[in-house]
């Protein structure tokens, strides 16, 4: 499926080597000079303490062609200018249904942006989405593997089976596993933390959806993410991530940094 709109995911996590941030999922197409993410460059501005890691998704992946269009280019390398933003690259496994090949060739043109000049365009790893709830830990395990060897042992590899997965073995795979997505309404912390893998917190992550909560709500969500070591807290105003919430974006960054 292509997806053509911009789904913003407010994530607050602990990883390896960037600390608590705001997760992105970037799936909009930029427009022209990447006007249509001005909503993000403004917050990654006016909250230059906190850090956001986005997820960059040309067409439910990199596209077919080496490097994406300019104004992909244009948008990419601003992001790249800040201090405060990670850049990571959207693959589809399709629940383990796809080939090996066609996910490493994901990754690998992922890659290739480095190489492009003068711009600015790399990511630093990837991020796996309809990832298996339950799998033998062959295949996530050597989708993974190919994704450090062409990021390096240090590069960020976030996995997103939307649940808490049966196989423990993701957390050696994986920097971050998403283990909680669905909607604000059916989120209860004290009930919905406690299920979680135990003594994996700090590598779980959160997204909550169908969210429009008050300022006090946020700040709930957050304190009792934070007190149970959770890494993560996402929050998106709509059900399947096609709008950018600027305001919820703004809101749940101010919140992040002065916690």
């Amino acid at each position: 499926m292509y997806l053509s709109t911009l789904a913003v995911a407010l994530c607050l996590l602990l990883e390896r080597t960037f600390a608590f941030y705001v997760l992105v999922p970037l799936y909009v197409y930029p427009g022209t000079l990447a006007s249509a993410w001005q909503p993000l460059f403004d917050a990654i501005h006016n909250h230059s303490s906190v850090n956001f890691q986005v997820v960059i998704n040309v067409d439910t992946g990199p596209g077919s062609t080496a490097l994406p269009d300019a104004n992909f280019i244009a948008g990419i390398s601003q992001l790249n200018s800040y201090h405060n933003t990670r850049l990571v690259g959207y693959v589809d496994t399709a629940h383990a249904g796809r080939t090996y090949d066609a996910v490493h060739n994901d990754v690998k043109r992922y890659a290739g942006w480095s190489s492009h000049k003068p711009e600015n365009i790399s990511v630093a790893g990837i991020f796996f989405d309809d990832v298996p709830w339950k799998d033998d830990g062959s295949y996530m395990k050597t989708v993974s593997g190919y994704a450090y060897t062409n990021f390096t042992t240090s590069g960020t590899v976030i996995f997103n089976p939307g649940d808490i997965p049966a196989d423990a073995s993701y957390f050696s795979h994986a920097t971050t596993v998403v283990e909680y997505e669905d909607t604000l309404a059916n989120y209860n912390g004290p009930t919905v933390i406690p299920k979680m893998t135990a003594g994996k917190h700090s590598q779980i992550a959160i997204i909550v959806n169908e969210a429009s909560p008050t300022m006090s709500r946020i700040q709930t969500l957050v304190s009792i993410a934070k007190s149970n070591n959770i890494g993560g807290v996402s929050l998106t105003s709509d059900c399947c991530y096609k709008v950018l919430n600027s305001t919820l974006l703004s809101d749940l960054a101010g919140v992040v940094g002065s916690s």
